[in-house]
Order: C-alpha cells, then structure tokens, then sequence
C-alpha cells in the first residue's frame, strides 16, 4: 500500500506540473476565502434558482425555494477544514473532511454521501504561501479522474481555474474577474479551447457589518439565473 501511495503522489505531481505554466485552490472553493481583517470561520451558503416567467425570462424577486444549502467551515489560517451540504429538510446529503499534513500530501479530502459511503477523494496541492494551486480527484479506490490547476493575480485572488480529464485534456477554463476593491464580479466559462459555455455577473445587494457580501444576484448569460444568501461566522 505504501508503494502504491507512492506512485500516485508521483504520478499527480507529474500531472499537475505538466499543466498550462501560467496556471498556479474554495474553484472556486475555489473559492478560496478572501483574506480581510476579519478571519472567516464558517460560511452558511443557499443558492435559490430563479423561476421564469411566462415569456421565458427569468425575473429578479420569484425564486424556487428548493436549494441545497452548503456549510463550510475554516481553520484560522483560511484552509478548508469540512464542509456539509444539507437538503431543504436539513438532512445531510454530502460531507467532507480534509486531512492536513499527510506524509507526501499537502491536504487529503474526503467526501462521503448520506450513508457515509466514499464518493470521491480530493488531493490538494499548495503553494509556499497555503494557496491551493492544484486539485486532483480520485474515485473511492484511488483512480485519477481529473484535475483542477488554478492561477492568482498579484494580489492572490484566484483569477483562473482550469479542469483537465485524467489524461491532461483541457475539459473547461473558468476565468474570474474583479473590481477595483477585489471583489469578485463576474466569471466566464470556456469548453475545450474555444466556446463559451457560461458566463456570469454578480450583483452584491446586501454586506455585514464588516463589509464582507451576504446577499448578491447572479446573472448567467445576461439573465437573472440565481439568488445567494450568505451567513459568515467570524473567529
């Protein structure tokens, strides 16, 4: 077992280092958290599907309220510690645990469904600074299925996410833009090399006290698509 570990750790590096050079982790989870003042320690997120109209257009105010809700949460330094998706109910349906600090390993995430059986494994890679630059998924018996490899700015904000098949195939490249306050307000999605697939813009309509976003729309492709309602706990 110890061999085959090995070999996979060998085997990711050699992967995820032959990707794009320009291409450097919370997707975006990528999504890593924004660093400010405030140290995020949780984040309580529902996503509602806006409901169209008669004449086929989706409208801001009417949204289904069936949603999956996704909770993370963070250790002090901004990594990923768990994270839990609950049905409408509350029940959960999907959770994950990340290891840190595993021999060879930057960080080992798990994700189990319902019945607590193995549905996927994920292999963080991380720079000098903590940043995830690259993530590989593997099925429950520890077969590569794809990849994730992203980029920063200057600034560290994540500005690219490129997800590769097993074979190093470039499937999709996410690009995320920001304002001039390092807000991310947008992201385009292209497959392959060429044709867009999606293309998103958001508008932030509600802030905590300490600034950060709790409420804003997305639009895809021009349209009002979704609302998000965001809960932040604070270490």
């Amino acid at each position: 077992m110890n061999n085959f570990i090995k070999f996979m750790i060998g085997s990711l590096l050699i992967l995820l280092f032959s990707c794009d050079a320009g291409t450097s982790s919370q997707g975006a989870d990528s999504n890593s958290v924004k660093k400010k003042a405030a140290k995020i320690q949780s984040t309580n997120v529902a996503k509602y599907t806006a409901i169209p109209k008669g004449d086929g257009e989706f409208k801001r105010g009417e949204f289904d309220k069936t949603h999956l809700t996704q909770v993370t949460y963070f250790k002090e330094s901004g990594q990923t510690d768990k994270k839990y998706w609950y049905s409408k109910d509350r029940k959960i349906v999907s959770q994950m645990k990340v290891s840190h600090g595993k021999t060879g390993l930057d960080s080992l995430a798990v994700i189990k469904n319902e019945k607590m059986a193995v549905k996927k494994k994920l292999v963080y890679k991380l720079d000098d600074q903590g940043k995830k630059i690259a993530t590989a998924y593997f099925d429950p018996k520890f077969k590569l299925k794809k990849t994730h490899t992203f980029g920063y700015n200057t600034n560290d904000d994540l500005i690219q996410e490129t997800e590769r098949d097993a074979a190093g195939n470039i499937i999709l490249t996410t690009t995320y833009i920001y304002d001039q306050n390092r807000e991310m307000i947008g992201m385009k999605s292209i497959k392959g090399k060429g044709t867009v697939v999606s293309e998103e813009k958001y508008e932030i309509t509600k802030r905590d006290n300490k600034n950060n976003w709790i409420q804003k729309y997305v639009y895809t492709n021009g349209e009002v698509s979704h609302l998000i309602n965001r809960q932040l706990g604070y270490y």
